[in-house]
């Protein structure tokens, strides 16, 4: 195309109403055409700057416009958004839909995290190595003063776990969701915060009563907890000692609009709700069925039987193989022998189960789709561990 007809173009242009619109309202037609459905469409981004000039000098002059940031994208494509988006407060995804290698990117953030609003980031299959769990529990050691809102899905990171989130580097939080992801437990008080998911925490990470406790005192205008799977250990050291239970203070959750408490393994979390004070008007879904407990609620967390803790032993053993490290070649053989004594095993009592745990793990270990457990169609690890659950069900529910 000639100098002229370049020209020729370029005169139209401005001619036509939408070239004639004000810098503002043309750049905010931009930022509502390309949100869909929350999301942003980032191809969409560089085909509005290479439709002319105009619309490239409104798109890179507008902050706002390169806000959203997804860690899976091209490292390129993440630069030019972070230097584009200037000061402005920026939203960070990552899932794995398109790069399943982006931890690393994630130091692209640290210069940064004081403009971080939104956090969500999906760990599998991207934190498989130790370098990629240092990228990603380096970037969640930082303080992020404006962070809002904060999810970590941390499901499937078998031993990359990370350490325990400290809140108090989110002053302005707004809303948390761990999975598998336990937060510190006595943050500093968090006057924003009003919505709490937490769901299915490694035994290793799960909060004691007292733990809970202090966390819900440290949010008090707290709208809306759902905490599931995450309190075997409450479940079973709920009663604690006389002392304890002396000590204890109720927490007022006085802004607390919705609240639900469950187990998997069906043990009562009803005591939670002895220790807070919540408004009448609040929707509760607490396992609080008396008729439907599988052990008595007055027995001690301190057993003493023998037979009870190589229970638990073979429940450890199990949740490693299974739930945690995952079956490999040379761990099948195991496995199987394992799996063959708890099978043999005589003198399962309701009380050896809820000590251990164990039901919980085999119920998970035949929930876990066929491909995630290594030569189960050969060694019918789900439909054994389904079998004994059903059989330790009825042990568990005649109190035996």
């Amino acid at each position: 195309m000639g100098s002229s007809s370049v020209e020729e173009s370029k005169a139209h242009n401005l001619t036509v109403p939408v070239h004639r619109l004000p810098h503002e309202l043309l750049s905010r037609i931009f930022q509502r055409t390309l949100q869909r459905n929350g999301d942003r469409d980032v191809k969409g981004s560089f085909r509005l700057t290479a439709v002319c000039s105009h619309w490239r000098d409104v798109a890179q002059t507008s902050p706002a416009f390169w806000t959203t940031i997804r860690l899976d994208d091209d490292v390129r494509m993440l630069e030019h958004f972070l230097r584009c988006s200037r000061n402005a407060p920026i939203s960070v995804y990552a899932n794995g839909s398109r790069d399943a290698s982006w931890a690393p990117k994630a130091r692209l953030l640290l210069p940064h995290t004081g403009r971080i609003a939104v956090l969500d980031l999906r760990l599998w299959p991207a934190v498989r190595t130790e370098a990629a769990w240092y990228h990603v529990s380096t970037l969640l050691s930082l303080s992020m003063p404006a962070l809002r809102s904060l999810r970590v899905d941390a499901n499937d990171v078998g031993v990359f776990a990370l350490p325990p989130i400290d809140l108090g580097l989110f002053p302005q939080l707004q809303s948390l969701t761990l999975h598998e992801t336990e937060p510190a437990w006595d943050p500093p008080v968090l006057p924003h915060l009003t919505f709490v998911q937490m769901y299915g925490l490694l035994w290793q990470q799960q909060p004691k009563l007292d733990d809970l406790l202090r966390l819900l005192s440290s949010i008090p205008h707290l709208q809306t907890l759902f905490f599931v799977n995450c309190g075997m250990k409450i479940a079973r050291n709920h009663g604690g000692n006389a002392s304890d239970e002396l000590m204890r203070t109720v927490v007022p959750l006085r802004d607390m609009r919705s609240l639900k408490l469950k187990e998997d393994s069906r043990r009562p979390l009803v005591v939670i709700r002895k220790y807070i004070s919540i408004p009448t008007t609040a929707t509760v879904d607490v396992d609080a069925d008396h008729a439907f407990m599988p052990y008595p609620l007055t027995w001690s967390r301190d057993v003493r039987d023998p037979g009870a803790i190589m229970v638990m032993g073979w429940m450890r053993r199990l949740q490693l193989a299974f739930l945690e490290r995952g079956l490999t070649d040379e761990d099948v053989l195991g496995a199987d022998k394992l799996l063959t004594i708890v099978e043999d095993y005589k003198d399962m009592t309701a009380e050896r189960l809820a000590f251990s745990n164990i039901m919980m793990v085999v119920r998970r270990i035949f929930s876990l789709p066929a491909h995630k457990v290594h030569r189960s169609g050969e060694f019918k690890f789900r439909k054994r561990a389904y079998v004994l659950y059903l059989k330790w069900q009825a042990i568990a529910g005649s109190g035996r």
